[in-house]
């Protein structure tokens, strides 16, 4: 029998959500995709419930977590800027838009989109406070730099990631 590691399950379904879309999350689906057994998907998950939320427990450990646990490693705040350009760029901006998109009507997704706005939000603001703006002015920044960020990927999802760096690179020059 084919053994199929946790991680294998979540970067199969980060692909479906890239190539099919969040209705696609399914048992059958995720088993047909990695050609193992449906005894497979249960001996990690007990169902599909308990395997989303597994998902965005991992989606949000690479696509935050893991990226300002990066970023926190540089001691400058413009050098962190560039790592969390860089990193948020190598991830799947598909995959972050249809996430969002779920969560609209699935409460785990949007429990932990949520979750990833606050985190993501609170370490922007701490940035800007770092760089000797109070603590409104960094809250103000953070909002714009975050909205201009989700707004790009909903109003624009196929942008490429060249164009992304670029929009990116004019917008940390001005704030």
């Amino acid at each position: 029998m084919k053994k199929v590691e946790k991680v294998a399950w979540f970067t199969e379904g980060f692909k479906i959500l890239e190539t099919e879309g969040f209705a696609k999350i399914t048992i059958d689906n995720l088993c047909e995709r990695l050609q193992i057994t449906k005894g497979s998907f249960y001996h990690h998950f007990k169902n599909t419930d308990g395997y989303v939320a597994a998902l965005m427990d991992y989606w949000l450990e690479e696509n935050t977590l893991f990226i300002i646990r990066k970023a926190n490693t540089l001691k400058k705040a413009t050098s962190r800027k560039q790592m969390i350009d860089k990193l948020a760029l190598d991830r799947s901006m598909k995959v972050e838009q249809v996430v969002r998109a779920w969560g609209y009507s699935n409460d785990t997704v949007n429990k932990r989109v949520r979750e990833a706005d606050k985190i993501r939000l609170e370490y922007l603001i701490e940035m800007e406070i770092g760089e000797g703006k109070s603590r409104s002015a960094a809250k103000d920044t953070a909002m714009l730099t975050y909205a201009t960020f989700v707004g790009i990927q909903q109003l624009f999802p196929d942008i490429s990631k060249k164009e992304q760096d670029r929009l990116n690179r004019f917008y940390s020059a001005k704030f």
